[in-house]
């Protein structure tokens, strides 16, 4: 349940990334401010537009994406580990089997370091530093991206991909997407972390995606 929860939230961190990198292949989202982790407009952390995992059901969910998105243009595939998924540039949300919200995520429409969510609510409890490799038969780490994990605040931080591997995070680095996730998620999501030591350099382990 660990590996498929973090493989999850890998893919939505390098998405996050590859859209910062490459802006003039995105299409046009919709401009969700800080998404409310720094505002906590409509609501803070772990709430998005009044949206809270594990609490609120996938029919409510809907009801609040349908006020700002039309559902028909955005992507809807079975979630990994999840009974569904569905993204709406730039907010992705999966549902439990029991038809509650699982987690969601988003990317911050502006730019936000992790110095400000530091200054805010303290800082992160552990971090985990996944890799990424283009070879995946070899699993030869050739670029690194880092997820903090706030344990007050259910919320994950994903930052964008560096190359090499070793992830170097300074006050100034920015944000590349936030996660919300349910209780019941959030244990087995913060496994093989390691402690936050302050800025600086972070190692591995690393998990080798194709």
């Amino acid at each position: 349940m660990r590996k498929i929860l973090v493989c999850s939230l890998f893919a939505f961190a390098f998405l996050s990334a590859c859209q910062n990198l490459v802006p003039f292949l995105q299409k046009p989202a919709l401009d969700i401010g800080d998404g409310g982790i720094l505002s906590q407009a409509p609501c803070g952390p772990p709430c998005f537009w009044g949206i809270t995992p594990g609490l609120t059901t996938k029919v409510q969910a809907l009801e609040t994406f349908k006020k700002h998105f039309d559902i028909s243009n955005c992507d809807e595939w079975p979630g990994v580990g999840s009974a569904q998924e569905i993204w709406c540039d730039p907010v992705n949300i999966q549902f439990s089997t029991s038809n509650t919200v699982d987690h969601i995520s988003y990317s911050p429409a502006h730019p936000l370091s992790i110095d400000e969510i530091n200054a805010k609510y303290g800082p992160p409890n552990s971090v985990t530093v996944l890799g990424w490799s283009k070879d995946g038969a070899n699993a030869v780490t050739t670029s690194v991206t880092m997820l903090l994990y706030y344990d007050d605040i259910h919320t994950i931080a994903g930052l964008p991909l560096l190359a090499g591997t070793t992830y170097v995070v300074a006050p100034s680095t920015q944000i590349g997407g936030i996660s919300y996730l349910a209780n019941d998620k959030w244990e087995a999501a913060k496994a093989d972390t390691q402690p936050w030591h302050g800025y600086g350099d972070y190692e591995g382990p690393y998990w080798a995606g194709p």
